[in-house]
């Protein structure tokens, strides 16, 4: 398709588009969009016969290579690549400018991957300030959303979507973006936008798929690693790939597999961020599953923190809906839900709590096996010991990892610095009785 815009020209196609610099005149416009629609269907024969008339530096060929990483036409890239086409050169996307090496991690293309780095991609040229190893590493989820019309929705991060996608087992209708009326809710997360589609019995094929893409990660971040990739390199808010691995939340797949992975591939441990934390610090300063029977509406309720609600195991919200949508609680400071008390979901939030706080100590204790500081103090004056029993009591799983951090040099004695500006709740005892009786 042809279009005009103050008088330049673009031929557009679903993946290229040639810039008018190329079209010299009508034999050389007709090469061009031979040569595209050649790299867009997968047609080497055609590609390898029209090539030899290009220039490997001009602009259609540079997006002919990008299309070719994200059709994921491998042999198509070999040729462009034996052509000499520029392996580090960035095409403008939806999210930044990037590399098709940076593209081939986060589309978790582990092939494609290996023939980049073997022509000489730069493993460590950041885009948007993101490594390619920041990229590989970014862990998938997949969370259950209640909203308030009634309707369920799972959340899908973009790489996992792709990749359910290849395989036949998402519709690609429910992966894209209409608008919050069409059947796909999407959501705004490091600006990246999120498929969203109806709750169903697909949930346990998603599941299944999200859990075995961690050998995909894992592939990707070890081809990049073996190709001297820094391991420590810092992203624009100074995370390493350990910190953002931890940053990005309980809802991710296998923490402690990547973690492990990464301290075995020297992650400094102790390097904080931006912001002055260590690994443990972030790791610890998120919230412990918050789970408590109250008095509320007149009735016996049960009392959610929002963290358990979008756990990617909370699928008995289908059985159990909520009678309340949510609520902010000051003392505890979060945001709450509240269910009617129901045994048998009393008995399933434990279970799911007690799993959260497991996963929970289990990276803490990988932290700390590799010589992690666990009296280190933040900018903010807290140690890892105090950023957990600020919580609050009612969290499933605080006792546990307060003897943990005890048994393993914890300061019971440190004191946080009153004269930081932050206003802070008083420290919390930590809890003799766990949800149930036990912790």
């Amino acid at each position: 398709m042809l279009t005009q815009c103050n008088g330049e020209v673009t031929l557009v196609t679903s993946c290229f588009v040639l810039q008018h610099e190329d079209l010299s005149d009508n034999s050389d416009r007709l090469t061009l969009a031979q040569f595209t629609d050649a790299c867009r269907e997968g047609q080497l024969e055609d590609v390898e016969a029209l090539l030899h008339r290009l220039d490997p530096s001009c602009d259609t060929v540079r997006r002919a290579f990008h299309g070719a990483i994200s059709l994921r036409r491998l042999k198509i890239a070999r040729l462009l690549l034996e052509a000499h086409v520029n392996v580090n050169s960035t095409i403008r996307e939806a999210h930044g400018p990037s590399t098709a090496l940076n593209k081939a991690c986060r589309r978790l293309q582990p092939e494609l991957a290996q023939a980049l780095l073997e022509n000489s991609a730069d493993v460590n040229q950041a885009n948007q300030g993101k490594s390619p190893l920041h990229v590989s590493l970014k862990l998938p989820h997949l969370k259950l959303h209640f909203k308030d019309d009634g309707q369920h929705r799972l959340i899908v991060d973009r790489g996992l979507s792709d990749r359910l996608v290849e395989e036949g087992i998402l519709r690609l209708r429910s992966t894209k973006f209409r608008g919050r009326g069409h059947n796909g809710w999407s959501n705004e997360e490091d600006g990246l936008r999120y498929p969203g589609f109806p709750f169903d019995q697909e949930y346990d094929e998603l599941h299944r798929v999200a859990s075995e893409s961690i050998d995909r990660h894992l592939e990707v971040a070890r081809l990049l690693l073996s190709s001297r990739a820094d391991v420590n390199a810092v992203d624009p808010d100074g995370e390493t790939a350990l910190i953002s691995v931890m940053r990005q939340g309980q809802d991710r797949f296998q923490h402690a597999s990547v973690v492990e992975f990464l301290l075995e591939n020297r992650a400094d441990v102790n390097q904080p961020n931006g912001k002055g934390k260590s690994p443990l610090h972030v790791w610890l300063e998120q919230e412990l599953p918050y789970v408590q029977r109250v008095f509320k509406f007149g009735q016996d309720m049960l009392k959610v923190g929002q963290d358990l609600v979008e756990s990617n195991k909370f699928r008995f919200q289908v059985a159990y809906p909520r009678y309340h949508s949510h609520d902010y609680d000051r003392e505890a400071d979060l945001h709450v839900h509240y269910f009617r008390f129901d045994q048998d979901l009393y008995d399933e939030l434990h279970r799911i709590a007690s799993d959260s706080s497991d996963r929970r100590l289990q990276v803490a204790k990988l932290l700390l096996s590799s010589r992690a500081d666990v009296n280190a103090v933040a900018p903010d004056g807290e140690t890892a010991l105090t950023s957990v029993m600020r919580q609050g009591p009612a969290r499933v799983g605080q006792a546990r990892l307060f003897r943990f951090l005890q048994e393993n040099g914890a300061d019971l004695n440190f004191q946080v610095d009153q004269e930081t500006p932050e206003k802070r709740p008083r420290l919390a005892e930590p809890s003799r009785e766990g949800f149930g009786g036990t912790q």
